[in-house]
């Protein structure tokens, strides 16, 4: 005869099973939006909160006026949720695509920064140049200052950098607002408005994935020490 299991039993078995199962199992449930809130501690969390959130959108629709505004704003939440892993992702991809470029060229800024302050010459420009390399948005594809130099090309010096973040950064310089500009809570810097920044700034990095190896290598080959980026 078999064992009967008591309803204590077979709810904290229920509660672990439910713990254990695989994120895609959990996303077939259509679980509450809460619960799937719950689950946004991974790699997997961007596609379970996405199918909990449409799940929950078509279900919401259905409810009573007084349950419906209330899923509503917990669907919100949960879509709140959403942009964030995104813009977290996007920022983790984007420190690792351009850690050496930054490097390298935070490398050169200091070295030029030295040199203008012995010798003379544009130290506020180098000082910006500098400021550029530290404390261009890490949620923005980085555009080089001082991309290496082609064999033959006369003008291999040509900066081509971002003119505008140049003079953004040489703004922030003066408003005390740098650390803000790397973290793109700066208006102006491409990624403090949600959505719509991101959007702008996701089609700029499809046009910009494809040249970072040869970007990096040119960096780290670069070993110029000429003036500044943009004459006053």
């Amino acid at each position: 005869m078999g064992i009967k299991r008591t309803h204590a039993t077979m709810a904290s078995n229920d509660a672990h099973d439910d713990g254990a199962d695989s994120r895609a199992d959990a996303a077939t449930r259509g679980m509450h939006p809460d619960r799937a809130a719950e689950l946004l501690v991974d790699a997997d969390e961007l596609e379970v909160a996405a199918k909990h959130a449409k799940r929950a959108e078509g279900r919401v629709k259905r409810l009573p006026a007084g349950v419906r505004i209330e899923r509503e704003r917990e669907l919100k939440g949960l879509e709140e949720k959403v942009r964030e892993v995104e813009r977290r992702k996007k920022r983790s991809d984007c420190i690792t695509r351009w850690h050496r470029v930054r490097f390298f060229e935070r490398r050169k800024a200091e070295r030029r920064l030295k040199k203008v302050a012995k010798e003379g010459g544009d130290e506020h420009g180098a000082t910006v140049d500098l400021n550029y390399a530290l404390y261009f948005p890490l949620e923005r594809e980085y555009v080089s200052l001082w991309p290496r130099k082609k064999e033959g090309d006369e003008q291999a010096e040509e900066r081509m950098g971002d003119r505008d973040m140049w003079l953004l950064v040489e703004k922030c310089m003066a408003d005390g607002t740098l650390d803000d500009l790397r973290e793109g809570k700066v208006e102006g810097c491409g990624v403090e408005n949600g959505e719509t920044d991101l959007a702008e700034s996701h089609a700029v990095d499809k046009k910009t994935k494809a040249k970072t190896k040869k970007t990096t290598q040119k960096a780290e080959d670069s070993d110029s020490d000429d003036g500044g980026f943009f004459e006053k």
